[in-house]
């Protein structure tokens, strides 16, 4: 189906649900405090190449990307566009004058009086980098708009990066080099060095190089020093035959430089549209490094996946603001916003009470033990358990958090990488074994069987509501009746919940809507990793749906008159992960 289709399935006029006045008075007022625009990240333009090494620039349009974990973000940018129109700027810079630099719009409580600019032909920029925290909304204009939730701030300058270029041997004259070899009386030594560089870059590039770059270096001229696979005195032969300046080559097993271009051309590849923002295939240092503008657990799977061998190092603008850090500024309100998207931290109850009554709770935990099978990220600090990451914060290692894997647990066979005591799988895994959701904020893992390879986690469905032009059974997930009672055909319920997401949308009820379930879940327990709402499909995620949090949801659902897809991370196997609760009426 197009978007127009889409449009045109959205925009139909039918019956309008129930009415949820009786519940939604107080959850309003709650969810205009709660209101969350979805987080998403914007497209890749340019791809340049840079001698001795691959840089990938790419300057933001507004093709929107599926939302990152939480709603709120936070993070470094530079401020460009007009007094009016001030823009957030997001990838490379263009050196012209004045510079160009594109992204979302600003929006929220901003003042260019706020921070230091420059400003030549009614265009403006800061030099410094300002620290924002705030919501991305991709569909608002052709940028996306970032509206802040608190002021913006001078960033903290961090330590400059050493740029390291080493000697690689402790005689670079050596087999009849010279510093003044090659030049002749008279001839400028600038044009004589530079003529060799030339000669250089033809015999180097036909040699199986890793990496090269002048060390001792005043321009031109310098130390030459060259990593090749294989013989390298083979090569130091070859180059010393038309370098007779200082030549160092040493021998090295790291991925050579063509093939991490390859492999940054397939990182390119495999990112989602408007995920990619810069990528260096390397000089001295023989990796990639690859900039997104906020990476998720899906992105960085994508990103190791195509880059196989070569070694990568993955950083993004934006990085998920910490459900329980305080923000100055309520959520953007604008009703028009979507989706709406929010994370909790387990164990943190809400600020008001659900609205509806609070079941006993007082059973055995242990009776709450069960069987669930789950995929992700593995990871472990060196003084903590391995966990599976459902929730990423994106510093370098990564932090994570999710359900522990007690027990019998190694990471013998599993495949990953290491930095500052922490480990990260370098794909997804699946764990099935006897989860308990008492154990810990997240629940643990008793029991387990050993983790074994899995495919990457399917993208979750927006708008289901897309479904109801004419999608074929197999299409849909599983349905339950919210009143527990036996259920219509398949062909009523699709009717019912169709009915129910393409008609007239109210944005605070279903906002309120949102806001009970979250309540509602979480009185029993719950974990909640998310709920989302475009339009009148709403939804919510959780790490585990015993029969006390669906009986939670399918209280609101059948409250409301409004269907809810409820989402699990952790599933009983064989089940699907996705269910549609439909109301009885």
């Amino acid at each position: 189906m197009n978007e127009e289709d889409v449009s045109k399935v959205l925009g139909q006029v039918v019956p309008e649900a129930p009415s949820p006045d009786a519940w939604a008075g107080a959850a309003v007022r709650r969810s205009r405090r709660r209101r969350r625009a979805g987080v998403a990240a914007i497209a890749a333009l340019a791809v340049i190449a840079v001698p001795v090494g691959a840089m990938v620039f790419s300057k933001p349009p507004s093709t929107a990307v599926p939302a990152a974990p939480g709603g709120e973000v936070t993070g470094d940018v530079l401020i460009f566009g007009t007094a009016e129109e001030p823009e957030l700027c997001l990838g490379a810079v263009r050196e012209s004058y004045p510079p160009q630099c594109g992204g979302p719009s600003l929006k929220g409580d901003f003042d260019w009086a706020q921070v230091a600019f420059d400003d030549e032909g009614g265009l403006r920029w800061t030099d410094q980098r300002y620290t924002v925290r705030g919501f991305y909304d991709p569909d608002d204009g052709d940028g996306g708009s970032f509206t802040l939730t608190a002021p913006v701030v001078l960033a903290p300058e961090g330590e400059p990066d050493e740029l390291d270029f080493p000697q690689l041997c402790d005689d670079p004259y050596a087999d009849g080099g010279s510093p003044d070899a090659g030049v002749t009386p008279g001839e400028d030594p600038a044009l004589a060095a530079e003529a060799g560089l030339q000669k250089l870059s033809e015999v180097t590039a036909k040699l199986p190089l890793v990496a090269a770059w002048l060390s001792d270096s005043d321009g031109l001229s310098g130390n030459y020093n060259v990593l090749v696979q294989g013989d390298a005195d083979a090569a130091f032969q070859k180059l010393r035959a038309v370098w007779p300046g200082g030549l160092c080559v040493q021998s090295s097993d790291a991925p050579t430089e063509k093939r991490r271009v390859e492999a940054l051309d397939a990182v390119v590849a495999a990112l989602p549209q408007g995920q990619f923002l810069t990528g260096d295939a390397g000089g001295v240092k023989p990796e990639l490094t690859v900039q997104v503008v906020i990476a998720t657990p899906e992105i960085e799977a994508a990103v190791r996946k195509a880059a196989e061998e070569v070694p990568v190092t993955l950083t993004a603008v934006f990085t998920p603001v910490a459900p329980d850090t305080p923000s100055t500024s309520p959520a953007p309100s604008d009703p028009t916003s979507s989706p709406s998207t929010s994370t909790s931290r387990p164990g943190t109850p809400s600020s008001t009470p659900s609205t509806l009554p609070d079941p006993d709770t007082s059973a055995d935990p242990g009776s709450r033990l069960r069987i669930l099978t789950g995929t992700a990220i593995l990871w472990q600090r060196d003084y903590g358990l391995p966990r599976l990451c459902f929730t990423v914060g994106y510093s370098d290692p990564i932090q994570c958090d999710g359900p522990a894997l007690k027990g019998d647990f190694s990471w013998d066979g599993i495949a990953y990488t290491e930095k500052n005591g922490v480990r990260t799988s370098e794909q997804y895994y699946t764990v099935t074994g006897e989860y308990d959701p008492s154990d810990g904020d997240w629940g643990a893992f008793v029991r387990h069987d050993a983790p074994i390879p899995g495919g990457m986690p399917g993208v979750e469905l927006d708008k289901y509501s897309t479904l109801c032009a004419d999608s074929p059974r197999s299409a849909w997930p599983p349905m339950l009746i919210a009143d527990g009672g036996e259920g219509p055909s398949f062909a009523v319920m699709v009717e019912r919940v169709c009915e129910r997401l393409t008609g007239p949308v109210d944005e605070e009820k279903r906002d309120a809507l949102v806001v009970s379930l979250r309540d509602a879940v979480e009185s029993v327990g719950g974990i909640v990793l998310g709920t989302g709402r475009d339009g009148n499909d709403v939804r919510i995620t959780v790490v585990a749906a015993d029969a006390e949090v669906t009986a939670r949801v399918s209280e609101v659902v059948e409250a409301t008159g409004m269907p809810v897809v409820l989402r699990t991370k952790l599933t009983p196997p064989g089940e699907q992960d996705t269910t549609i609760v439909v109301p009885s009426h």
